[in-house]
């Protein structure tokens, strides 16, 4: 139930997003779709027989349909890649990806977590490897460009 409720939230947060971006003039394609870019990243955002899919793809899909926009194109790169056609504005929105520096100088983050994701370091029980001195990141997508 609470994921359910999380997933309707982010939604509609996308929705303001989207409808307030779309309002300062995002350089929509001749068609009036979105241009979305993102990595293969199971269960979230991934290809199946040539189909976006996932969680995310679900969430952007409808939050984009409710806008009014005659939909999204989602194109899937190498994480640099994606990051750079979204930077020099060949898409119109990188998808997915967790909050940096670098991505701050030149776009726009919502303020609200699309999915919330938790990573954990496992190793075999008496294994002699100290985890305490280790980094800690809660997003794949947050390291540099």
């Amino acid at each position: 139930m609470l994921t359910f409720r999380f997933l309707r939230i982010s939604v509609l947060l996308l929705i303001i997003l989207f409808g307030a971006s779309v309002k300062q003039g995002w350089a929509l394609d001749e068609t009036g779709r979105l241009k979305a870019t993102t990595l293969h990243y199971p269960p979230y955002e991934y290809e199946f027989n040539g189909i976006p899919t996932g969680i995310a793809v679900d969430i952007l899909q409808e939050a984009t349909r409710r806008s009014g926009l005659r939909g999204v194109d989602i194109t899937f790169f190498p994480w640099k890649r994606a990051v750079f056609a979204t930077e020099t504005g060949k898409m119109d929105v990188l998808f997915n990806a967790g909050v940096n520096e670098a991505r701050k100088k030149w776009g726009l983050y919502s303020k609200h977590t699309l999915i919330m994701q938790e990573y954990f370091l496992f190793t075999r029980r008496g294994e002699n490897l100290a985890t305490t001195c280790l980094l800690y990141t809660s997003d794949a997508a947050d390291e540099e460009d």
